[in-house]
């Protein structure tokens, strides 16, 4: 194996159900980590999911792809305790929810340092809102050991 075969960084979603944490992953990586028969039929994750990021130079980052219903945070958890990077996911439409809270607060008790945001779904709602959905999640932050994280 070369010294590229194992992932040197893992990121890994946090966020709330269906906020688009897996289609994400998906976007990025051509991987679609909802494996599972009754993930398929639900359209929604139960269980932790692994997709592989490789870059042309062949480095390659691990990515986690967490479920986000409060049914399943014990998987969230698994899946958040072996990350190097947490990836918040917030949907446009919806902005803070219950589980973003839930998992940015179980990210920081695991000492993940370093987070980054991502907003989804901006496709689905004007400017203005897009602003408001920053505003809030800069709000959520401030104060806290991620309020240098990158929108």
């Amino acid at each position: 194996m070369t010294e590229n075969s194992y992932p040197s960084i893992i990121v890994g979603t946090a966020g709330h159900i269906n906020h688009g944490k897996t289609v994400l992953i998906k976007q990025i990586t051509g991987v679609d980590t909802d494996r599972l028969k009754e993930e398929k039929e639900r359209g929604m994750s139960i269980d932790i999911g692994f997709a592989p990021l490789i870059f042309p130079s062949g480095r390659m980052v691990g990515m986690i792809d967490v479920p986000g219903h409060e049914k399943f945070v014990k998987n969230m958890m698994a899946g958040a305790s072996g990350i190097d990077i947490g990836l918040l996911v917030v949907a446009a439409d919806d902005g803070i929810m219950p589980q973003t809270i839930e998992h940015l607060d179980i990210l920081r008790l695991l000492n993940i340092e370093k987070l980054l945001v991502v907003i989804t779904k901006i496709d689905l709602v004007d400017k203005e809102q897009v602003d408001i959905i920053e505003s809030e999640i800069n709000n959520i932050l401030k104060e806290s050991i991620y309020e240098d994280a990158k929108l």
